[in-house]
């Protein structure tokens, strides 16, 4: 038995016997829904460091893409509702995620 562990550790790539690291793969895009859509957004920026976000409202007004977002930070969001009325939000990490293979 402790051959054959010996020897799929040999073998197999370290990726496939431990899984990927999240750590080491980076992604271009990130984006986060909306509970309804919106008009235009009107500010993005990260919420501890004040520093703005490449951030852009997709056409249908239901997310919102990140370029190069900075991982694990929480996103200040200023936006224009459908009915005109302006609403300022702050979204939590947790919901925010990498975007694979849509673009």
């Amino acid at each position: 038995m402790s051959r054959l562990f010996l020897l799929l550790v040999l073998v197999l790539p370290e990726s496939m016997l431990f899984g990927q690291n999240p750590l080491k793969t980076s992604f271009e895009f990130h984006r986060f829904y909306l509970k309804e859509p919106v008009k235009e957004l009107l500010e993005i920026r990260y919420e501890d460091s004040c520093k703005p976000a490449d951030g852009r409202l997709m056409p249908d007004g239901k997310s919102i893409l990140i370029k190069h977002y900075t991982g694990h930070k929480r996103m200040y969001v200023r936006f224009l509702r459908t009915d005109g009325e302006e609403i300022e939000m702050t979204q939590s990490p947790c919901y925010i995620d990498p975007v694979v293979g849509e673009l």
